[in-house]
């Protein structure tokens, strides 16, 4: 009996449970666009050599006397951008406890940080960072990134589809790091669509070759996992375009 890949079962779950917030596709790891898996104990990255050094000599200051940072807008900005890009290569969407784990993990790494009228010495952090978050998702969707794309429109308190705010937004799975990757470096639509045609004139020979299908179907997973997330086909129609699906490599 064939054996159904998962992305064609996602297709099946998406269509019975299309209000559900996780109706992602769980199917093999590929190298495009791959986030890694987060993190038990979340590393502050090196910031610009710049800041660095300010923070460098501001700790010094703070385990002689605890006296904190002097924080200018420049900065804070610096810092935040920074961590946001940590973060969003490790997910788009941070659960308030990963936005937490940062925070603290930023003033331990640098104590001159902390804040004096917070009872952890990181609640602004935290609120900051849940800001710029939104505001990176904002930038990477405008740059193309289809892990946010998807969800454009919907956290919005007026979304084009009049939902309520953060009905629906399309996350990946516990555990699940590469969720709705970009198209791979140098090839776009109309290069994939042909490679997926390639894919179905394979599976059409009396022997299809299973390297060169594990290949096309690797090089095709932006484009098949679009398919399936947004436009949601009937399992027939999926099965059509993507006949690999059923073979048991897939």
């Amino acid at each position: 009996m064939p054996v159904l890949s998962s992305d064609a079962q996602e297709s099946t779950e998406a269509l019975s449970d299309a209000a559900s917030s996780a109706d992602t596709i769980l199917i093999s790891t590929s190298p495009q666009e791959q986030k890694m898996p987060w993190p038990e104990v979340f590393m502050i990255p090196k910031f610009s050599v710049d800041v660095e050094y300010r923070l460098r000599q501001a700790n010094l200051i703070y385990l002689r006397d605890e006296t904190p940072l002097k924080m200018t807008k420049e900065l804070k900005h610096d810092i935040l951008q920074k961590l946001a890009e940590n973060i969003y290569s490790f997910k788009a969407y941070p659960t308030s406890s990963d936005i937490k784990d940062v925070a603290k993990a930023l003033v331990a790494a640098h104590p001159c940080l902390r804040e004096s009228g917070s009872p952890s010495g990181y609640c602004g952090w935290t609120h900051s960072l849940k800001d710029k978050m939104g505001n990176y998702r904002s930038k990477m969707r405008s740059l193309g990134h289809t892990d946010v794309m998807v969800n454009a429109g919907k956290r919005g308190r007026y979304s084009a589809s009049r939902d309520p705010p953060n009905k629906n937004i399309k996350k990946p799975r516990k555990g699940e790091v590469n969720y709705l990757p970009d198209c791979p470096d140098g090839l776009d639509a109309s290069s994939l669509e042909k490679y997926r045609q390639e894919l179905v004139d394979e599976m059409k020979k009396k022997k299809p070759s299973a390297d060169f299908i594990s290949q096309r179907m690797d090089i095709t997973l932006s484009f098949r996992r679009k398919e399936v997330v947004i436009d949601k086909p009937p399992l027939s129609q999926l099965l059509e375009r993507w006949p690999a699906l059923i073979s048991e490599s897939q």
